[in-house]
């Protein structure tokens, strides 16, 4: 009977022992998940990462948001153990600069790897539109994310310059562009840095070519009206108006460049001299079908020509103040004069015979700034009317919501194109098809504190060239002013 009951006895404890206590934590062992432990029940602290369930709860004690991933400090790929939003099964989420996937290789404000980053990357979509990168002209996208689309920051030429004015450029023989300006002084040109006054100069700021000093030089006191130039064959012609300092006189120039080794060098001149006065500021040049240089210059009381084979030239007592453009380079040689107050069309009879104004041309409501011909686009800028283009006699506003200072034109494959100075300071280029049905425009800028003067653009199959003219603002010094280029690839309209 005794080992009856001793057996009932051991037969009972076995059925408690489901509700005993070893650790005496109050928690029966059904319940305790370890014991043997009166630190670990339910409802213990439980610190984590310390390998211990001390909670009983059966979580993960190296998965703290319970994210399905461990802490990547106790092996696993959680980058942040505290949000659950984070992990290397979560999805990245772009410009929210927290790496969401835990890799920091999966782009997070580069979507499309271009290395340029968002917001300062204006199409994070797209590779070929970053900070910095090319801008091309005349297909709607701000490709260097500047703000402008299909213009750009325009940078300095080298040269120092004082008063540069009567900017033109053409194509040289190489196919770039050749600017041709005068200034009042320059700095830097010559290898000894000398200063030069009066100066008239080619440069060719695409190519990095050395300046090719065209007229005046080392304190030369003869005041430079306006310069253009033009080619013919092997031969490059620059007109250049000036005073003559001796007697005062106002002198038309032609210089004879040819290319001699690599070097531009001037072979000869030819001259007209009118009556004293101040260095006419308006200069036209063209070259005739027979490879012959005519020019033209003109102020507020005269118009003078020079040229032909015969080397014929005369002036009359004109208005041509606010510009001259040669309508044909075939003799009898037609060209326009505009002065404030309108345009006038002159002629010659015959070949070498002196032109005669002929029926007054497209009047000019206000005052004029300048008037230029370009591939068959006739260009006059007025401060009220923004900029007019004549193309087969039908005149177009060039720049309606542009009030301008001046403007330069150019024209290629059908297309015009015309940069210019507003009002406030703006440079801003329009262009479109001869009937202006499409007409697009779009601002190039200059550096701060830089006040634009005078533009000028220039355009191939390839390219769209801009340089202006700028002073700067902040210092007064003789020599304050540079020429600001841009050149951008062209997209083919």
């Amino acid at each position: 009977m005794t080992w009856l009951l001793l057996l009932l006895a051991c037969g009972d404890a076995d059925t408690q022992q489901g509700l005993a206590d070893r650790d005496g934590d109050g928690f029966p062992a059904s319940e305790d998940c370890d014991d043997d432990d009166r630190r670990v029940h339910p409802g213990a602290p439980d610190a984590w990462y310390d390998g211990v369930d001390s909670d009983c709860d059966g979580r993960d004690d190296y998965d703290q948001d319970e994210d399905g991933a461990r802490w990547t400090a106790h092996g696993g790929g959680d980058c942040d153990d505290t949000d659950p939003t984070i992990g290397p099964d979560q999805p990245e989420v772009p410009y929210d600069f927290v790496d969401n996937d835990c890799d920091p290789l999966t782009p997070e404000n580069d979507l499309d790897g271009d290395g340029s980053v968002f917001p300062i990357d204006c199409d994070d979509q797209d590779p070929t539109i970053g900070e910095g990168f090319p801008e091309r002209f005349g297909d709607g996208v701000d490709e260097d994310c500047d703000g402008h689309v299909d213009g750009t920051s325009l940078q300095p030429y080298p040269l120092q310059l004082s008063g540069p004015h009567h900017l033109r450029a053409i194509t040289d023989r190489n196919g770039e562009p050749m600017v041709v300006l005068a200034a009042d002084q320059v700095v830097g040109h010559a290898d000894d840095g000398r200063t030069d006054a009066q100066v008239g100069l080619a440069l060719w700021p695409t190519m990095g070519a050395p300046p090719l000093q065209v007229h005046g030089g080392l304190g030369s006191a003869e005041p430079i009206g306006g310069i253009d130039v033009a080619l013919a064959g092997d031969v490059t012609w620059f007109a250049v108006s000036y005073r003559t300092a001796a007697t005062g006189i106002r002198r038309l120039a032609l210089h004879h460049f040819e290319e001699v080794a690599g070097t531009m060098v001037r072979f000869y001149l030819r001259t007209l001299d009118a009556e004293p006065g101040p260095a006419p500021p308006v200069v036209e040049l063209t070259v005739d079908r027979g490879g012959e240089p005519w020019a033209a210059m003109g102020d507020e009381d005269l118009v003078a020509w020079l040229g032909g084979s015969a080397a014929a030239g005369g002036s009359a007592e004109a208005d041509a103040s606010v510009g001259l453009v040669f309508e044909d380079a075939v003799p009898p040689l037609p060209f326009t004069s505009c002065a404030p107050t309108g345009c006038t069309a002159w002629a010659t009879s015959e070949v070498d015979a002196p032109p005669t104004p002929l029926t007054d041309g497209p009047s000019v409501d206000g005052t004029g700034r300048t008037l230029v011909d370009a591939g068959g686009m006739t260009l006059l800028t007025d401060r009220s009317l923004a900029a007019i283009g004549w193309v087969d006699d039908q005149p177009y506003v060039l720049f309606p919501s542009w009030p301008l200072v001046q403007a330069s034109g150019w024209t290629h494959a059908g297309v015009l194109y015309a940069a210019g100075i507003t009002t406030d300071d703006q440079v801003v280029v329009t262009w479109g098809n001869p009937d202006f049905a499409a007409m697009s425009e779009t601002v190039f800028t200059v550096p701060a504190d830089w006040v634009p003067r005078e533009a000028v653009i220039w355009v191939d199959d390839d390219r769209v060239f801009v340089g202006v003219a700028a002073t700067y603002v902040l210092v007064e010094e003789e020599l304050e002013d540079r020429l600001f280029y841009g050149v951008l690839e062209r997209v083919r309209l």
